[in-house]
């Protein structure tokens, strides 16, 4: 089990570099867990968050353009030079919420006719439980 938890930390302080970064972790981690399930091939990988947040992103609006954004927004350059909008609307105050938006399951291939992309969360030890065989 890997939990990126820094991805929720930084959102909560509208810090949308270190969301990025911690992103950037996660996908590692999971690339070292598919390595892994392609040599052991009876390996389930679930991929999911405990709840949503607030960060989003949105067309960057263009200077001097009428534009209304709930909440605050942050600009980043990517990489690439572009100029990306990163909209945080859950609170004026110095700090983000959590949302109740649903949040997907993923799976790799072993996960196929298993795991649905949508469940709640306390399915998804049922979900684990019967793939070890846990569970009658």
């Amino acid at each position: 089990m890997v939990e990126s938890a820094s991805i929720d930390k930084a959102s909560h302080k509208r810090n949308a570099c270190g969301s990025i970064g911690e992103l950037a972790q996660l996908e590692e981690a999971l690339a070292s867990a598919q390595k892994f399930a392609a040599e052991h091939p009876n390996t389930l990988i679930l991929v999911t968050a405990d709840h949503g947040q607030a960060a989003q992103l949105i067309p960057n609006p263009k200077v001097g353009q009428p534009f209304y954004t709930p909440g605050l927004m942050a600009r980043i350059t990517t990489l690439e030079g572009q100029v990306m909008a990163v909209n945080y609307a859950t609170s004026e105050a110095y700090y983000e919420e959590h949302t109740g938006t649903n949040v997907p399951l993923f799976a790799n291939a072993e996960g196929r006719g298993r795991v649905p992309s949508m469940v709640t969360q306390p399915e998804i030890f049922n979900i684990m439980s019967a793939y070890l065989g846990l569970m009658p």
